[in-house]
């Protein structure tokens, strides 16, 4: 009930179906990991699927080491009852212990790397 959401919570299980509403709350404890842009609000089951899909690939595999199956992606679209409650606490778990959790800097391209690493040749002292 702290975090404003841009939805009004009506019925929770529907409410956090697609995904959106989840990844607001992960935004407003840890905005760096999370683009608002990537989730769509959906009726449908197939947005909603995608949605969890990629915020369980994007942010809760990746940076909360929380990896939800097919089985409760399903139980989340289709609003079964509990299943929102039981990700958000897990979610809320790891948030509180985030401080041990690090955010992995970005792959660069094998491209971008062999200019990193010429530009660090260049500025270092040379011996």
């Amino acid at each position: 009930d702290k975090v404003p959401l841009t939805r009004v919570r009506k019925h929770f299980g529907r409410d956090f179906s697609d995904g959106c509403l989840t990844a607001e709350v992960i935004k407003h404890y840890w905005p760096e990991v999370v683009d608002l842009h990537n989730y769509q609000e959906a009726l449908g089951a197939t947005r909603k699927r995608e949605n969890w899909v990629t915020l369980n690939h994007k942010i809760l595999k990746k940076h909360l080491k929380i990896n939800l199956t097919k089985s409760q992606i399903e139980d989340l679209c289709n609003t079964v009852k509990g299943a929102a409650e039981k990700v958000l606490v897990q979610i809320k778990k790891k948030l509180e212990t985030k401080k041990d959790l690090s955010i992995e800097p970005p792959q660069l391209h094998a491209g971008h790397r062999r200019a990193h690493d010429e530009r660090e040749r260049e500025e270092a002292p040379h011996r």
